[in-house]
C-alpha cells in the first residue's frame, strides 16, 4: 500500500518535461495525493488498483502516465472505459490538450456510429468510451482487442449502472499480458469480485477510504411533511450558491422539484432520462457556463457530470444508499475547492438518515428550518458586505438623494433604501393547497380573475409573476391559471382561496407594493391546474 504523505512535484514523479510544461500552462502545479501515489506505479507498468474519493483527481492520475508512455513510444494502444459519455468526453479533452487532436477516439452512445468508425480507422493510440458502445464496436469488428493497457474508470459506478456483463466482454478476451488499471471511489462487493477476476496481484493505492466525504461540511434539516421542496428553496435563498446540484429519487421528482424551485423565484432546470441527448447537452452547457444556478437530477441522470465550481450539493429526501450519499456529497469541494452539502428530510426519515450517515462515516450537523425572516436577514447581510466593499471607491451621492439626506439624515435614508430594496418578510403562513370543495357547476375548479398593477413596462414576464405570487403569497403553481400581460397591468386567473390570499397580502416588486383588485374581464375562463385546458407553466 502506498503512502503519499509527502507530495513531490510532477517532474519528481517521473513525468516528461513536455507533459509537466502542459500542466504548468494550465495552472496545475502540485499533484493531488492520489496522483502522487498512482503516477510512479503506472509509469512502471503492471496491474493497478486505486481507490480515492470522488473529486480527488483520479482522471489525471491515469491519463498523465498513459500520455507520457504514448509520447515516449512505449505504448501504442490503450483503452479507457468510463460509466457515462460525459466522463469519456471530458477525459478525451484532457488527453487532447497534450497529445493533440486526432490522438483519441471517443466511443459513446447517443451519437452516430459512423464518425466513430472513421476515428477508429485512423488507428489512434488512445480510445475512450462507455461500456455499451465499446462492446458494439468490438462485436462489429471496428474495435480491435489490441489494447496494451485497459483503464476501468469509476468502476463502482459502472457496476451500479448494470455494466458488469459489458465489462466482462471487454476484459476477458484480452491477452493476459494486458495491464488492467481499476479506479473506484468506493469498494462494494461487486468491485471486489471484479478485482479478483480481472487483476493479477495489483499494486494498490488507497486514500480517504475511511471517510470519503469527511472533507465536506455537511448539514441536514428536518422539514414539515410535504414542505421539503419549499424548505429546499429557502435554503437556496439563504445560502445563495454559485452553482448547486439537487439530487432527488425519481424522474417525476425532477420535474416536480425543479418547478417548485422556479416558483420560489430561483432559476432551476432538471435532467432525467426523459430528455433527449440534445436537450440534456443544452441544460448542461447552461450549467457549466453559469447561466443556470441549480441543476436537479437523479443519481443515474447526474452520473458522469463533472462540472467544476459546484459550491453546494442538496439531497431532497433520503438517498438510495450510503454509497449514493457519499457520491453525491463528493460532487462539491473537489480538488481543494470550498463547498458544502445539505440534506432535507422528513421527520419519519431521521433515524434512517442517521444510520446512513454512520455507514458513510459522515457527521452531518442538524440545522433548523429556515424562516422567511432568515432569508431577508441573509440577503441584507450580503448587501451590507457588497456596500462595504465599495466604501473605498471614489463615489459621490446622486444629487436626487442630497435633499433627502439633508432633511432626514443619512441613517434614515439608508434604512428606507434597504427596506425598499429588500422588504421585510411576510408573516409565516402555510401554503394554500387546492381544495376539492371549490368547484364549478360541472365539477371543474372555479376561478377568479385578478388585476395586478404591474406589466411589461416593468420588465416582468409570466414566469416572474408566477414566482412572485408563489414566493410572496405562499401559493403553489397549480393555483395559478391563465394570464395576460399588458404594458402596465396583468390579468391572471387564480382559484378563490388563492385570490383571497393575494388580496389580503398583496405582493411587491422591487420595493413597490403592487395594486391588486378583482376583475371580471380577463383571459377566457377555464379550469385552473394541470390538464389540456391550461398547460402547466414551464420555466424556460
Amino acid at each position: 500500500m502506498t503512502d503519499a504523505a509527502a507530495t513531490p512535484t510532477f517532474a519528481e514523479l517521473g513525468l516528461p518535461e513536455k507533459v509537466v510544461a502542459s500542466l504548468t500552462a494550465r495552472g496545475i502545479s502540485t499533484p493531488t495525493p492520489v496522483q502522487a501515489g498512482v503516477i510512479p506505479l503506472a509509469l512502471e507498468g503492471g496491474d493497478l488498483l486505486a481507490q480515492a474519493r470522488t473529486g480527488s483527481g483520479k482522471t489525471l492520475a491515469f491519463l498523465l502516465p498513459l500520455v507520457a508512455r504514448i509520447q515516449a513510444g512505449e505504448l501504442h494502444h490503450a483503452w479507457v472505459i468510463c460509466p457515462t459519455r460525459e466522463l469519456a468526453q471530458q477525459a478525451a479533452r484532457e488527453a487532447a490538450t497534450i497529445l493533440g487532436e486526432g490522438a483519441c477516439a471517443v466511443l459513446v452512445g447517443g451519437q452516430p456510429a459512423f464518425p466513430q468508425i472513421r476515428e477508429l480507422r485512423r488507428n489512434p493510440p488512445l480510445i475512450l468510451g462507455t461500456p455499451g458502445r465499446m462492446c458494439d464496436h468490438l462485436a462489429q469488428g471496428n474495435l480491435k482487442p489490441d489494447a496494451e493497457i485497459v483503464v476501468l474508470d469509476e468502476a463502482d459506478q459502472m457496476m451500479d449502472m448494470g455494466f458488469a456483463e459489458e465489462l466482462e466482454k471487454l476484459v476477458k478476451d484480452l491477452d493476459s499480458s494486458v495491464a488492467r488499471w481499476l479506479f473506484s471511489a468506493t469498494f462494494p462487493r461487486q468491485v471486489q469480485d471484479a478485482v479478483e477476476r480481472w487483476l493479477d496481484n495489483p499494486r494498490t493505492v488507497r486514500l480517504d477510504t475511511s471517510a470519503a466525504s469527511s472533507h465536506v461540511p455537511q448539514h441536514f434539516t428536518v422539514a414539515p411533511r410535504g414542505q421539503e421542496p419549499v424548505i429546499l428553496a429557502r435554503l437556496l435563498h439563504i445560502l445563495e450558491p454559485s452553482r448547486a446540484m439537487v439530487f432527488v429519487r425519481t424522474r417525476e421528482d425532477v420535474e416536480r422539484v425543479s418547478r417548485a424551485i422556479c416558483e420560489e423565484g430561483i432559476e432551476a432546470a432538471g435532467i432525467s432520462g426523459d430528455l433527449t441527448q440534445e436537450a440534456r447537452e443544452r441544460v448542461l452547457e447552461r450549467f457549466r457556463s453559469g447561466k443556470l444556478i441549480v441543476l436537479v437530477g437523479t443519481d443515474v441522470a447526474a452520473r458522469g457530470i463533472d462540472v467544476p465550481g459546484v459550491t453546494h450539493v442538496f439531497n431532497l429526501g433520503l438517498p438510495i444508499s450510503a454509497e449514493s450519499y457519499t457520491h453525491r456529497v463528493g460532487r462539491t469541494a473537489r480538488a481543494g475547492a470550498a463547498g458544502e452539502a445539505w440534506t432535507v428530510i422528513g421527520a419519519m426519515d431521521r433515524a434512517k438518515f442517521a444510520r446512513m450517515a454512520a455507514i458513510a462515516k459522515a457527521k452531518p450537523v442538524e440545522s433548523p428550518v429556515p424562516s422567511a425572516g432568515a432569508i431577508v436577514d441573509a440577503k441584507r447581510e450580503r448587501l451590507a458586505k457588497r456596500v462595504q466593499e465599495s466604501l473605498g471607491e471614489k463615489l459621490s451621492l446622486p444629487k436626487c438623494f442630497a435633499p433627502l439626506v439633508t432633511e432626514f439624515g443619512a441613517e434614515a435614508v439608508l434604512a428606507a433604501f434597504v427596506h425598499r430594496l429588500i422588504p421585510d418578510a411576510p408573516p409565516e403562513r402555510a401554503p394554500v393547497r387546492p381544495s376539492a370543495a371549490v368547484t364549478g357547476p360541472q365539477g371543474s375548479a372555479s376561478v377568479v380573475v385578478l388585476y395586478l398593477g404591474i406589466g411589461m413596462e416593468d420588465g416582468v414576464q409570466p414566469g416572474t409573476i408566477v414566482a412572485m405570487l408563489c414566493h410572496q403569497c405562499g401559493l403553489t403553481g397549480d393555483l395559478i391559471g391563465r394570464m395576460k400581460l399588458f404594458p402596465r397591468h396583468t390579468l391572471v386567473q387564480v382559484r378563490p382561496a388563492a385570490a383571497q390570499r393575494i388580496l389580503e397580502q398583496p405582493p411587491h416588486h422591487r420595493g413597490r407594493a403592487i395594486p391588486v383588485r378583482a376583475d371580471r374581464d380577463g383571459p377566457s375562463a377555464g379550469p385552473v391546474g394541470r390538464g389540456p385546458a391550461r398547460p402547466p407553466y414551464r420555466p424556460r
